[in-house]
């Protein structure tokens, strides 16, 4: 039994094997993205929800807004 989140399932990057882009697209999908703890490469030494909640602003602020005009 484990107490930490998983993470590091979508390896990110252009290379072969990466599921998502530096965006957090979902290679081979149109307006398709992971914006949770599979993106993050390793266990965090704490608790996951901080990095996931800057995952997240970081993806509406940068990402999202610009697509959806806000």
């Amino acid at each position: 039994m484990t107490h930490h989140n998983p993470v590091g399932k979508c390896r990110k990057g252009r290379e072969i094997g990466s599921v998502v882009d530096a965006d957090l697209k979902l290679h081979g999908f149109e307006r398709l993205y992971v914006v949770d703890a599979s993106v993050i490469p390793a266990i965090t030494s704490g608790p996951v929800h901080a990095a996931v909640l800057a995952i997240a602003e970081t993806f509406a602020a940068d990402i999202a807004g610009p697509l959806l005009n806000l």
